[in-house]
């Protein structure tokens, strides 16, 4: 078993041991609470975190936010921050050494924004630059970003509840879920037949729309396969031409989606196009409706699994990607 694989296998137990994690609650809070916007910056699976990110906090608390990718902070700046007065930043990367992020970190922190990091490495670059810093205990050998992913995303979603006074108790139910939706989604995409699949499309919006954009990311990483993400109607505008008996399409649906959701797949799957539904109640069961945003802890693991067992039938080694290194450095 590839190192990829145990890792994806192992996001319950990481999860159990997160849900106890401890932050500097009431100095983070305060930071938050005095600050009019909030910038979250990273790189590439960071970044799509980042985004995914800043939707959750403008739905829960309310804030300006803006998801920058970290070497457009540093290459194209003024185009990028036009007021950083009363902005709080959040910079992400598993490593922590992650070039452009360090970069445009220091940047941002020069400007005497607060910078608050969030790694899976203690004594990092980025790290120690920070004012305050949240290390994950999610340790991964593999080059790719996938149990670090979903662990980084759970323990963000709730210090922004706990921030905005909404009661964070569903968290142990998602853990438990997490335990069958791994293996649901594992024999799910194992029944399904892939074999002459090459073009892969995932759709979402809100704070889905950043995990659709991580799961094209993946299946490039992964499987070495080309792969594309849009706003879930956006793909009606032109994208679908692509849509063809070798294509699969996963859509992130919600509940307030469902009836356009429906359509659209009614639409994709007369071009020939293989649609899979992850959601409540949906080809991939969520088990629990647990609102806007909630899952996306859970939502990103069947698409991580799909990226694996893609990447086993084109035979790719998930562990040693393509032109990928696990550390990013310029």
């Amino acid at each position: 078993m590839t190192y990829t694989e145990m890792e994806i296998r192992g996001t319950f137990e990481t999860l159990k041991e997160v849900l106890d994690y401890e932050f500097d609650f009431t100095r983070i809070k305060k930071i938050i609470d005095t600050a009019e916007k909030i910038i979250f910056l990273g790189c590439g699976s960071s970044y799509h975190l980042s985004t995914a990110l800043s939707h959750f906090v403008k739905r829960y608390l309310k804030k300006d936010t803006y998801p920058l990718i970290g070497s457009e902070t540093l290459l194209s700046f003024e185009s990028n921050i036009v007021n950083p007065s009363n902005t709080v930043v959040f910079a992400f990367s598993r490593s922590g050494e992650t070039t452009e992020t360090i970069k445009s970190a220091e940047k941002l922190k020069n400007k005497g924004l607060p910078l608050i990091s969030v790694t899976c490495t203690e004594n990092s670059t980025l790290s120690i630059l920070s004012d305050i810093s949240i290390t994950i205990p999610s340790k991964e050998k593999s080059v790719v970003m996938t149990q670090s992913f979903t662990s980084t995303l759970f323990v963000m979603e709730r210090l922004f509840l706990e921030i905005s006074g909404i009661n964070t108790e569903f968290f142990k139910e998602q853990v438990e879920l997490a335990k069958n939706i791994i293996e649901n989604s594992f024999k799910f995409f194992e029944n399904m037949n892939l074999t002459s699949i090459e073009h892969v499309v995932f759709l979402g919006t809100g704070e889905n729309w950043g995990l659709a954009n991580e799961g094209a990311l993946k299946v490039k990483e992964m499987a070495i396969t080309y792969s594309e993400s849009h706003s879930t109607l956006d793909y009606r505008h032109g994208p679908k031409a692509l849509v063809s008996e070798k294509t699969v399409v996963i859509i992130q649906t919600e509940e307030d989606e469902k009836e356009f959701v429906k359509n659209l797949r009614k639409e994709l799957e007369e071009y020939g196009a293989k649609v899979v539904e992850i959601g409540y109640k949906k080809d991939l069961d969520l088990i629990k409706n647990f609102g806007r945003g909630k899952s996306a802890p859970l939502r990103i693991i069947p698409v991580q699994v799909f990226s694996l067992i893609l990447a086993k039938l084109k035979g790719k080694n998930p562990d040693s990607p393509r032109n990928l290194t696990k550390v990013v450095k310029i």
